[in-house]
């Protein structure tokens, strides 16, 4: 099976990051087991497409280009972003006669973070980035597999090191928070490289329907066991690796089940195509989901049955609506630009 297209992307890496980025929004939407279950996968998910794709720097100047351009679009959405939250937080507190709004130093403590959940640093509240958090961690974890791929030319010491890294962002992840959510970002090198490795040993040609029952029966089973003993699951945002490694372990199986998965939902060509479409502007679905708390209102029904179905559905129907309208605008700003 062809899963390349002409512009020599893996169209397959496209439909896990299309099945992920709404699995995201759904995560976000309810509160029940399902939410321990997406969360369990979802965000080692991006980390490990990222690997997938990433192209390792040649030398320093690469390098220095490589970090310039992941500054452009990782960094700079994100503190936009983050303003942006901030600014209309503000706003919203003095309309609906909230009192004060956040203390001038809220926001740059926030950029300097970038924590998806609260801070408490000394008494000091810092105010959580919500999923912004991602874009900021995205960005240093990709900085960070780059250094190691150029310092440490052996491949076992270089996964050694990785290994060792995670480890310690795990650690730090419960004793101490780090700036730009640093402690998740070592935490997560080893999905980075887990991806890369999915790559090179060419799994999404290797696995098959067995291969998907056998670690759905084994994910299931990690995850039980899990919930049983800590009655928690994996949530990068808040620090949570209940029975490390068991947590990674977990994530690693699913993500290797959801490769035969997509041969088969490759099958159906109406919804792969759209799901590989939503996979590759993915960046911009998640933009605008970091968004999307500014029409709460409208989705907003409830976490809890056929309110949750119907808060799921109006969500993820808006915010799939203002992706196509963004990216519609753009196309045709594009085409009057290159008509100049």
């Amino acid at each position: 099976m062809k899963y390349e297209n002409e512009g020599n992307r893996l169209d397959y890496v496209d439909l896990l990051k299309g099945i992920g980025i709404l699995l995201v929004i759904v995560g976000h939407t309810i509160n029940s087991v399902l939410r321990g279950v997406i969360f369990s996968f979802h965000m080692p998910l991006f980390f490990m497409t990222s690997g997938m794709t990433y192209s390792f720097a040649v030398d320093r100047g690469d390098f220095c280009f490589k970090t310039k351009k992941a500054i452009k679009k990782l960094l700079i959405p994100a503190a936009i972003l983050i303003c942006v939250r901030y600014v209309l937080h503000c706003i919203k507190q003095i309309l609906l006669g909230g009192g004060q709004t956040l203390d001038i130093w809220d926001l740059p403590l926030s950029l300097l973070f970038s924590s998806g959940v609260d801070v408490w640093l000394n008494g000091w509240s810092i105010p959580r980035v919500y999923e912004v958090w991602f874009l900021v961690a995205l960005f240093f974890v990709r900085e960070v597999c780059d250094l190691l791929h150029g310092l440490i030319h052996n491949i076992r010491w270089r996964m050694l090191t990785v290994c060792a890294l995670t480890i310690l962002g795990v650690w730090l992840g419960q004793v101490c928070w780090l700036p730009f959510s640093f402690d998740i970002v070592l935490a997560c090198t080893v999905f980075f490289y887990f991806g890369r490795w999915l790559k090179e040993k060419d799994l999404y040609r290797r696995t098959n329907l067995v291969t998907m029952c056998v670690t759905g029966i084994v994910a299931f089973g990690g995850m039980l066991i899990e919930y049983a003993i800590t009655h928690n699951y994996l949530e990068l945002a808040t620090r949570e690796y209940p029975l490390f490694p068991l947590c990674y372990l977990i994530a690693f199986v699913i993500v290797v089940g959801l490769l035969p998965a997509c041969k088969f939902i490759r099958r159906w060509k109406h919804i792969s195509k759209r799901l590989t479409y939503v996979g590759r502007n993915s960046y911009i679905l998640f933009c605008v989901h970091c968004l999307d708390f500014l029409w709460r209102f409208l989705w907003d029904m409830g976490d809890f049955g056929i309110n949750m179905f119907i808060s799921i559905v109006i969500r993820v129907g808006l915010d799939m609506l203002l992706f196509y309208i963004f990216i519609k605008i753009r196309h045709r700003l594009m085409l009057k630009y290159h008509q100049l």
